[in-house]
């Protein structure tokens, strides 16, 4: 290649290597290695660049577009593309490092010809296998990125014989705001979603026409009628199926589609329905079979005969979700299963097509998914995989396997009993996910939403608290001040959600490879540690040192972590046997000995003084103090939001109430007991905000809405 030839969507050959850019795949031979977005991204810029030296700061303008990144990060990440081919620096086959100028690549690049024919918003198919047992490498958060066990995983493929074809994503809804859930009606005529208009909170149930039936007469040029009915070629409005104030959680059609069943909360109450339909698709008839937990988010399946319901909810007193069955000839309602478990337990169903097997989705400490089978002859539960992160939905494909959405752009079919998994599409659209096969009418439907963009809010004490909003196109989250009131957050900016320093000159400071979720970001009171909870580790940056120390990698789910008042000690909260529990653990302890506190149930605390806590309590509204001397707790404050995030500065607690769209801020004293509404914004807050040390701003995260819309894709199995 003696011309600099562009990359980023073309196959091409590095040494031995088949480098696919868009699928984010390196093949060798009967191997595929599925690797991390930047390193495909500095690995195709070395291709593009072949014929010459690459220096670092070349690298920062063109791979990180610029923005500020410390050298262990260009290391890190050129270690790691000399990892995945098999490279090193002391014996350079790929890459070789030219001594104060920078890096060169040495093997040969070619471009790989007639790979696939090119599809409008679809990307490339690809036929894989998945072997299960993986390598599993460690990883976590940091700026050096020491790896933490559990948490980075890479795919390893061989070819198998399966292979989907794909044709184009084609739109179905295009109203102004959300849909999602969307749902063939069983002759395919009609398609079921459910709607969350602009600035509202409820989803609503649309049914929308997808065939037109009725015939028009067909006229010549001449504007006569030449006798011929032709068929409408019009695309029909989607109309709202019922006129209420009920916020719909999930809706699936009856095997004949004379009905719909439907989960759905009003108030305090929530119920699920069947709704009776007539012949234009009109609700005639609502009946409430089952009451739900109003805390729950259920989901619901048919069974092919139309004879039974399956449904997922919390009762009795369970924190986990369990499946139900409803029989409509008699109303009765049984219990499929009763996970032990921490976590969300059975929160997602699925019915195979012929009816024998209900997939069930357990989740465990949010941080790991079971794929479940269960045998509706028997009852029995078989494990078919198990995934270490937590996964919303999956379907039942026509062949026994599963379709599932890998990351956000990525749909994948997994075969249990072969163990196999083959990559079917990648969308070249925004977010996609709740990908749904419809193998009887060869189409599947996805939903697309617009990225999660959230806006800043810096809200000063300049004789009144005003809010001044600086506008982000990034995912931003858990913002947190030191006591130099120096800004932390957490931005996806850079791709992956990563840590990133600075106010109004920002900089990224960790660079973690794999894709994970930031739970909790909280300074140490001497402003020279970050600690955070990423999918449920516990770990401190050092930022002086550019080094991280792990403080718990234990079967507990730490959340709402914080630092002692001399930083000697981290407490956090967590569910212990169901029950929320304080705990705490040494910061310099390297065997992590974790001590519970008390057995007083506690949501979120932070220290008041060195025997002194404050806390909320899980379910129920109130501030608390904890004397740990004693044991005893006194109430501080009836009226105070358990769930919402809060903070203490001095003696003054910062706390939000949110009421549907606006937020309003307020602080509470803890000296006269007096509160103080500070500011409301139109908005929804993110659950954590910071407060400079002298109390006079906040810096607070709102959510801006996004927009989703359906699509539908065609699909062959050859």
């Amino acid at each position: 290649m003696n011309k600099k030839v562009e990359l980023t969507n073309t196959p091409f050959y590095l040494g031995e290597y088949l480098v696919q850019p868009e699928s984010l795949l390196l093949q060798l031979r009967d191997e595929s290695i599925q690797i991390d977005s930047k390193i495909m991204s500095l690995l195709v810029y070395f291709a593009e660049n072949q014929d010459r030296v690459i220096s670092r700061d070349e690298l920062i303008e063109h791979v990180w577009q610029g923005n500020i990144v410390s050298e262990s990060s260009i290391n890190w990440a050129i270690s790691q593309m000399r990892k995945v081919l098999g490279d090193s620096a002391a014996q350079a086959k790929y890459l070789k490092t030219i001594s104060k100028k920078g890096y060169q690549l040495t093997a040969t690049v070619s471009i790989k010809i007639n790979i696939t024919q090119e599809v409008p918003l679809i990307l490339e198919s690809v036929e894989t296998r998945i072997i299960t047992k993986r390598n599993r490498v460690v990883g976590a958060f940091l700026l050096l990125l020491i790896l933490v066990s559990g948490v980075l995983y890479f795919q390893y493929f061989t070819i198998d014989k399966v292979e989907y074809t794909f044709g184009s994503a084609k739109l179905l809804t295009d109203l102004s705001g959300q849909e999602d859930d969307g749902r063939f009606s069983p002759d395919g005529t009609q398609l079921l979603f459910r709607h969350k208009p602009l600035n509202q909170t409820h989803w609503q149930l649309f049914v929308q026409p997808l065939v037109d039936n009725r015939k028009f007469a067909e006229f010549s040029d001449q504007g006569e009628k030449t006798g011929r009915l032709l068929a409408s070629r019009r695309v029909l409005p989607a109309q709202p199926l019922l006129e209420d104030s009920y916020n719909y959680l999930t809706a699936e059609w009856a095997p004949d589609g004379s009905s719909i069943a439907a989960a759905r909360l009003n108030t305090n109450k929530c119920e699920m329905v069947m709704l009776r339909l007539n012949a234009r698709f009109e609700v005639v008839q609502q009946q409430v079979f089952s009451q739900c937990n109003t805390k729950a988010w259920s989901k619901l399946v048919w069974h092919p005969d139309g004879q039974k319901l399956y449904f997922t909810d919390q009762r009795e007193q369970s924190d986990t979700y369990q499946v139900f069955e409803y029989l409509v000839a008699d109303g009765t309602i049984s219990r499929l299963t009763s996970p032990e478990i921490n976590g969300l337990g059975d929160s997602f169903i699925d019915i195979d097509p012929r009816g024998q097997t209900l997939l069930i989705l357990r989740d465990i400490d949010g941080v790991k998914t079971q794929f479940i089978s269960l045998n509706l002859e028997d009852n029995s539960l078989n494990e078919l995989a198990a995934v270490d992160s937590h996964y919303y939905s999956a379907y039942w494909g026509a062949e026994k396997n599963l379709w599932m959405n890998w990351g956000n752009k990525n749909v994948i079919s997994y075969t249990p009993k072969s163990q196999t998994s083959v990559p079917l599409f990648s969308s070249t659209l925004n977010w996609n996910y709740n990908t749904k096969p419809y193998p009887h009418f060869n189409q599947a439907i996805f939903t697309s939403s617009s990225a999660n963009r959230r806006d800043f809010f810096v809200i000063e004490e300049k004789n009144q608290w005003l809010p001044q909003v600086i506008q982000s196109d990034f995912n931003e989250s858990l913002p947190t001040l030191n006591t130099q009131d120096e800004l932390a957050f957490i931005s996806n900016r850079s791709g992956i959600p990563q840590i990133w320093l600075g106010e109004q000159q920002q900089s990224q400071l960790s660079d973690v490879s794999d894709y994970g979720e930031f739970e909790s970001l909280q300074w140490s009171n001497d402003s020279q540690h970050l600690l955070g909870i990423r999918n449920g580790y516990l770990a401190s940056i050092d930022i002086k040192k550019e080094s991280l120390r792990m403080h718990y990698s234990g079967n507990l789910h730490p959340n709402n972590a914080y630092w002692s008042l001399d930083d000697k000690t981290i407490f956090f909260t967590a569910k212990s046997k169901k029950q929320w529990r304080l705990f705490s653990i040494a910061a310099d302890d390297k065997e992590q000995k974790v001590v519970e506190l008390s057995d007083i149930d506690i949501y979120k605390g932070q220290p008041l003084s060195v025997n002194e806590i404050l806390f909320t309590k899980p379910d129920q509204q109130g501030l608390w103090l904890l004397d740990q001397q004693t044991g005893t707790a006194r109430l501080l404050l009836p009226n105070f939001p358990w769930k919402n995030h809060w903070q203490l500065v001095g003696n003054t607690v910062f706390y939000v109430m949110k009421y549907d769209n606006k937020s309003v801020f307020k602080a509470f004293d803890l000296d006269t007991q007096k509160i103080t509404s500070l500011t409301t914004i139109e908005q929804q807050i993110q659950p954590q905000f910071t407060v400079t040390k002298d109390g006079n701003k906040i810096i607070a995260v709102a959510y801006v809405v996004k927009e989703s819309a359906l699509y539908q894709i065609p699909f062959n199995i050859k």
